[in-house]
């Protein structure tokens, strides 16, 4: 899959509408809009600003830190003990005979710090997957997001236009009026179109504000940053089969390699308790110094072992638990393979759909509406169409061009998805040194 980076130029969001005297609507948007300077952002600008700013992603990132570190904690031992005794004959406690000095050291069952290192090792890469898997799922956002902004503005440029036309209209009308060559009810009709249109503009600056907000949201900047999406790069290539795609899966989506590595170590931990019923060894050592000489003068040493069998029930307890949670891990693993096949599906799906609408718009459907909207208009000038016509012309050429845009942006939206699901490893993810070294 291909990262969606693209080139932006700048762009403008006011409306180029002549204003009519009465409606106010439109000159508080036309004044809203023209204030202030929006700079011009590229994708791949903006996912850069995500991924180095998300404070999602850090988080993700220090868990991942926490999980390395926690391997050097298992393959440690229990710390040593030390201890002194003083000898003596009264209860005094200035008085005293000799006295000895020990230390004493535990040893782990054999297998089971091995069993446990190896395991924080696969937890500390499912961490480092997982940590991927959330700058993954940041980028998909990040483009989906700039995509909806993108799809509001090109909402509005439409509105725009349509609003210009039907004040066109509407005065067009009104000479006809005026002309007594239409009625009254023309004339209404017109102006309501109009309102629509001014109306709808609105709620798409509101679309847009939200949209805005949570772009600004996940590069981690001010709410009300200014952001510009003109003309983002629209890819036509046919999508990878959906064979391909979910064998791909299985390689590269990090969410499926973290719980893969999660079912392993917890086989590893499952291990690690049956090893703890095995006894353990303490080693310790013994130093005497008898009273009234110098240093030490005597020397013990021992080995001790501890007896699992007699508390044998709480060890069964403790590998039942554990096997548990090692099948709770492998059914987890199995379940995401399933969900992932899924929305590999219908992600693709959508691509393909958006893809095949997109066409269909741009090559028929938009030229004819146009086409109506020019006949309606030429039939209304002539005397030989009715108003309502050309009305509904307009609308069908409105809707046409706003289904158009949607579908561009689906079709963008469903690559990201699917790039975030099956897309191969780039500069980003070689960079943070999450990735496994290949042996």
């Amino acid at each position: 899959m291909k990262n969606l980076t693209t080139t932006v130029p700048p762009s403008s969001h006011c409306i180029k509408l002549k204003p009519p005297g009465s409606t106010t609507l439109l000159a508080t948007f036309l004044i809203t809009c023209s204030a202030g300077f929006v700079f011009a952002d590229s994708l791949s600008d903006l996912v850069n600003e995500a991924l180095a700013n998300n404070q999602g992603l850090r988080a993700a990132e220090k868990q991942w830190e926490s999980a390395k570190q926690q391997i050097r904690a298992e393959g440690g031992f229990a710390d040593p003990m030390v201890g002194v005794t003083a000898e003596r004959d009264n209860t005094r406690f200035s008085d005293y005979m000799d006295m000895s000095y020990m230390v004493s050291q535990q040893l782990p069952a054999w297998g089971e710090r091995s069993s446990r290192v190896n395991a924080a090792k696969l937890q500390a890469e499912a961490a480092g997957f997982r940590f991927l898997e959330t700058g993954r799922a940041l980028r998909a956002d990040t483009t989906e997001t700039a995509w909806a902004l993108w799809l509001a503005d090109r909402r509005i440029e439409t509105m725009q236009e349509m609003a210009q036309l039907a004040f066109d209209l509407t005065e067009s009308v009104r000479a006809r009026y005026e002309s007594g060559q239409a009625m009254s009810a023309d004339l209404v009709r017109a102006q309501i179109e109009q309102i629509k249109l001014t109306n709808e503009i609105s709620n798409l600056l509101q679309i847009r504000a939200v949209a805005l907000t949570t772009l600004n949201a996940q590069l981690n900047a001010a709410p009300d940053t200014p952001r510009s999406l003109d003309a983002l790069d629209r890819f036509t290539e046919a999508t990878p089969s959906l064979a391909e795609l979910l064998a791909k899966a299985q390689e590269v989506n990090c969410g499926l390699l973290a719980m893969e590595r999660d079912a392993k170590a917890q086989e590893l931990l499952t291990r690690a308790a049956r090893a703890n019923r095995r006894p353990m060894v303490e080693l310790f050592v013994e130093g005497r110094q008898l009273e009234g000489r110098s240093g030490i003068n005597e020397m013990d040493t021992g080995v001790a072992l501890n007896l699992p069998w007699i508390w044998n029930a709480k060890h069964k307890g403790a590998i039942a638990s554990a096997d548990a949670e090692r099948q709770v891990a492998e059914a987890a693993f199995q379940n995401e393979v399933r969900q992932i096949e899924q929305r590999v599906s219908e992600q693709r799906a959508q691509a393909e759909n958006a893809l095949r609408t997109t066409s269909v718009l741009r090559d028929n459907i938009v030229p004819l509406a146009r086409q109506a909207v020019e006949q309606t208009q030429a039939a209304y000038t002539a005397g030989t169409g009715s108003l309502l016509d050309r009305i509904e012309a307009q609308r069908t050429l409105l809707d046409a061009e706003l289904d158009l845009h949607t579908a561009v942006a689906d079709h963008a939206r469903a690559l990201a998805r699917l790039h975030q699901l099956v897309g191969t490893f780039g500069e980003w993810e070689e960079s943070t040194g999450a990735l496994p070294r290949t042996k």
